[in-house]
């Protein structure tokens, strides 16, 4: 587990730092920082398992929630062009009730104007989440996403977004008789989705 995330985090890093500046004026690097609100609208789960005493367990349910949560990102990446960029993001983030992760993704934009000018964009967002109750335990995330680019100056920018996130996890399963976590080789289904609607805004450099 520890290696799949080793290597999560190299294949984000590694875009953003071997792209070479594309035009002059246009910076090469970006940084930025990003903040919002995270609401799950629906959770989905179906786990089906063994307990100890040797009877099946089957749970499957799904449907509409609200829980709260908030968000807080960093990111470094590049300019490719003046309407694309591509950057890593990482901070802390909230998915459900007791559930924060340590994300770590990578986001491609796409700015219908240059960048240099104000407009709309949109983008799409994958990688991997780090459970903060245990680092070495991961979830998938996806997002797409969309929102308003002002451009303060041609280096300093200021977004609007909003987007859709998909989180794609396999919860720790506890045996309801002896409180014990349900061994794999007991466990045949264990799916757990979220869905979430996010407002943040972001200063990027």
């Amino acid at each position: 587990m520890r290696r799949q995330v080793i290597i999560s985090i190299l294949l984000l890093l590694l875009p953003c730092l071997a792209l070479p500046a594309r035009e002059p004026g246009t910076a090469s690097f970006r940084f930025g920082i990003e903040w919002g609100s995270c609401s799950t609208l629906y959770t989905a789960m179906h786990q089906n398992y063994t307990v100890e005493d040797g009877y099946r367990v089957d749970e499957n349910h799904a449907g509409g929630t609200f829980i709260g949560n908030a968000q807080m990102l960093a990111n470094v990446g590049v300019n490719i062009t003046p309407h694309i960029a591509l950057a890593a993001y990482s901070g802390l983030t909230g998915i459900s009730k007791d559930f924060r992760v340590v994300p770590l993704t990578l986001r491609g934009t796409y700015f219908f104007k240059d960048m240099h000018c104000d407009g709309m964009l949109c983008y799409l967002d994958g990688g991997v989440g780090l459970k903060c109750k245990n680092l070495s335990d991961i979830c998938t995330l996806l997002s797409a996403g969309t929102g308003y680019h002002l451009a303060l100056s041609r280096a300093v920018s200021l977004e609007f977004l909003a987007c859709v996130r998909l989180t794609l996890d396999r919860p720790d399963i506890m045996d309801p008789d002896t409180g014990k976590a349900i061994p794999a080789e007991n466990i045949r289904v264990n799916n757990a989705r979220y869905g979430a609607l996010n407002f943040s805004v972001a200063l990027s450099f």
